[in-house]
Parts: C-alpha cells; sequence; structure tokens
C-alpha cells in the first residue's frame, strides 16, 4: 500500500477558522453533551466493544432490517469505505470510481491498488445520475465500483432500481458495488434506507457526520454480508485495535428512541430545506452559473458556462472576500465549485453577499 497525499484534505485542514464557512458539508451540530441531553456523570468509560457495541449493532440492525452480523461499526464512515476496499481488494487489482467524485475514493482506490482508478463519468446533460447501462461498465474488468447516493458534490438521488441494475452487472465478475450513503438521511425516512439491503453485493457506509451533526464522535458503520463484515471488523485490529467505547456508547444514547436523534434528524431537514430556498434565489441572479438542484442533502455543484476556471475565483473568495467553498477541481471539475449550506441562515447570507461580490469582480476581470 502506497500512500500519497490526498490534496483536498492536505487544503482543507490548513484553512483558516475565520473564514465564513460554505465549506462544511455537515450540519452545524451540538457544541456539547449537554445539548444532547447528556450528562458527563452518566458516561461509563468502559465496556462492551471489543467488536463494536452490541447495543448500536441491534439499533442499527433493526433500522435497517438487517441481521445484526451484517453491521459493522468503524470510526466514521471514511474508515468504513477503508476497510470495505482493504477487505476486497489487492495491489494491481483496478477499482472503479464515480466522477465527478470525493477525491478521498480516488486516492484510497490509488493507495490499496497502486494503480489508478477506472471512472464511472456522470454526465452534466443526465443531471448528474448514475447511467447502469454505461459502456465503461461492460467494457472494462474491476473488483469494485464505489459510489454515492446522494451523490457528493450534486446532491443528487439515485433511485434503488439504479444500484440493482448496477449491481447486477457488477456480480457478473464477481465484483462489488460500495456506496457511501452519508448523506442519504438527509431525505424522508432516509435513516432507515439502504441499497445493501437491495442486492447480496451492495456494500453500505454510513454515518453520524453529515447528518446528525456529531462529526466529532468518529462512529459510523458499514452494512454488508456478514462474512465481509467480519473481515471488516478484524481489519481494524490493525488499525486501531478497539474504538473508543464512550463514542459508541453516546451514538447508541442519540439514536435510541428516548434519545435526540429523531428532534436533530428533523431540524437538520428543516434546515437544509430553508437554506436551499435562501441559496436558489441567490444563484438565480447569476445566470452565468449552472447547477442542478440536489434531491437532498447540504451541499451543490455550481459550474461556470463558459467553462472558466474556478479555482482563481475560489482563491480570490477566501483571501479578499474570507469565505470558504470548495473548487470543484478536488471533484475533478475544473470550471465548478461545491456551496454548503448546512450552517445557520445568517452565516449562509453572510457568506453568498461575499460570493456576491467575489462573482461580479471575478466576471470583469476574466
Amino acid at each position: 500500500m502506497h500512500l500519497t497525499t490526498i490534496e483536498f484534505l492536505d487544503w482543507y485542514k490548513r484553512q483558516s477558522g475565520d473564514l465564513i464557512d460554505l465549506s462544511n458539508s455537515g450540519i452545524s451540530g451540538p457544541a456539547s453533551l449537554r445539548d444532547l441531553g447528556i450528562r458527563p456523570d452518566d458516561l461509563p468509560l468502559y465496556g462492551d466493544n471489543l467488536y463494536g457495541y452490541p447495543p448500536l449493532k441491534e439499533l442499527l440492525a433493526e433500522r435497517f432490517a438487517v441481521e445484526p452480523a451484517r453491521i459493522a461499526i468503524t470510526p466514521g464512515a471514511s474508515m468504513g469505505n477503508f476497510t470495505v476496499l482493504a477487505a476486497i481488494v489487492e495491489r494491481g487489482d483496478r477499482v472503479m470510481v464515480e466522477s465527478p467524485a470525493y477525491q478521498p475514493f480516488v486516492k484510497l482506490a490509488e493507495a490499496l491498488t497502486e494503480q489508478p482508478p477506472l471512472m464511472l463519468k456522470r454526465r452534466r446533460e443526465d443531471n448528474y445520475h448514475l447511467d447502469p447501462d454505461h459502456p465503461s461498465i461492460d467494457d472494462t474488468s474491476f473488483k469494485v465500483l464505489v459510489l454515492s447516493n446522494l451523490h457528493n458534490p450534486t446532491g443528487v438521488y439515485d433511485p434503488p432500481e439504479t444500484f440493482i441494475q448496477l449491481a447486477e452487472q457488477v456480480s457478473a465478475r464477481n465484483g462489488w458495488l460500495l456506496v457511501d450513503e452519508v448523506f442519504l438521511p438527509f431525505l424522508t425516512n432516509g435513516e432507515r434506507t439502504t441499497s445493501a439491503v437491495t442486492h447480496k453485493r451492495i456494500i453500505a457506509t454510513g454515518s453520524l457526520t453529515k447528518v446528525w451533526g456529531l462529526g466529532g464522535l468518529r462512529v459510523g458503520w458499514v452494512i454488508a454480508p456478514p462474512e465481509l463484515s467480519r473481515q471488516i471488523e478484524r481489519s481494524m485490529d490493525y488499525l486501531h485495535v478497539v474504538q473508543p467505547f464512550i463514542t459508541e456508547y453516546i451514538a447508541w444514547r442519540v439514536l435510541s428512541d428516548t434519545g435526540p436523534g429523531k428532534r436533530m434528524l428533523k431540524s437538520a431537514r428543516q434546515i437544509a430545506a430553508s437554506n436551499l430556498e435562501i441559496l436558489r434565489d441567490f444563484l438565480s441572479e447569476f445566470p452565468q452559473l449552472d447547477y442542478v438542484v440536489p434531491a437532498g442533502g447540504i451541499s451543490l455543484l455550481v459550474r461556470f458556462r463558459d467553462g472558466r476556471s474556478a479555482d482563481e475565483f475560489c482563491m480570490r473568495l477566501s483571501t479578499e472576500h474570507h469565505t470558504l467553498v470548495i473548487p470543484g477541481s478536488f471533484f475533478g471539475v475544473n470550471d465548478g465549485f461545491r456551496i454548503s449550506f448546512g450552517a445557520g441562515e445568517e452565516t449562509l447570507r453572510r457568506g453568498l453577499k461575499s460570493i456576491s461580490k467575489a462573482l461580479n469582480e471575478f466576471v470583469k476581470i476574466t
């Protein structure tokens, strides 16, 4: 395995905390345990979670209508994606990744196989929806196809039948379909939905980071066939041995029927819907920009219709107007940028005001 720099994360982690942040793809979550209705004195430091806290696994299994043996608890969805690929691919294998793509998907495939991934194009003319009949699926050999639903960075949703069709094609070559579903709970009943129950060769990952805003807990999960789930759990013996019990326990408390999870989920969906309307009103004033309305989530991809590079615009926006968005080049889209709108309304409006100034200046300059 050859680890190289993930340029997106390296860039993101070096940004100033003083910027107006329209880059964070997770909802603005609770700041303390008190906001979760949890007292520190109630939290045990140790418990039975050598391969995942059983009550948390059972709760997730019930939510997704699968047996607990299909659930592996991981330190976030990123670790879930890592361990899934580590369990399946070897050096020299090929992985196919959607495009536009969340860059860590691409870099992870490269690191584990030491081969550049094949790319499955999500075309703008198809509103970035997946095409189960894409010729590259039939003409190439690969072990895993990596996708996201909702799609990152566009927020586009693809229905279960699309993934079933893709899984049928991939499984015919004894391959797997890995679907990152961290944004799916933004949709109605999405917190109980997973493509992993629709086909035996589909693996899904999720976490509490995006919708519940609990990235600080680093709790995620993988839904996979039992034998693969066991491999994923054993692979973590090489990485961190045991997840901190306290974070899994808090996750269980949050998601339980008496916890604040339902309230947090409802609030996140309301924020996403309200802020999307504000953002759409804003974008309607700039005909030089193109975007697809996301089905859910708190991010969308904006592109310059004339195809000009957006990197300079994003740099000017941050250095001169103190506002942060994600350059589309990190997703393989040089003429665009990703705006996230999960912050408070005041922050969003301040950021959009900065973007307006920067756009007017940038269009005149270029």
